[in-house]
């Protein structure tokens, strides 16, 4: 598990956004940020906490076809699967290698 940069998934996003990543059972695994939301007054006037709930995306193992380095300069690949492309970037080369090769 780890922390990956992940591309926007818009065909219009060039930004990349950090995220954790991990496995579980046969699938990769990572939790997008909250949505942003202001916190609700409490009918005393005070503010009230948001709860939120981080929905887990998940990527099953065999839905992966390939993996493909784009950069060895800014340790980023790519995941192949069937219905999209997701592209990643490490926090370094040895990250890179253990993503890449696990």
């Amino acid at each position: 598990s780890g922390y990956l940069w992940k591309k926007g998934s818009s065909w219009l996003s060039f930004s990349y956004h950090r995220r954790l990543f991990y496995l579980r059972h046969d699938e990769l695994c990572f939790v997008p940020p909250p949505p942003s939301a202001a916190p609700s007054p409490a009918p005393d006037g005070g503010a009230l906490e948001v709860s939120r709930t981080e929905a887990e995306r998940r990527i099953p193992l065999g839905s992966i076809l390939n993996v493909r380095v784009h950069s060895k300069v800014k340790f980023e690949f790519e995941l192949v699967c069937a219905s999209r492309s997701y592209r990643l970037r490490a926090p370094s080369a040895q990250a890179l290698a253990v993503w890449v090769t696990t």
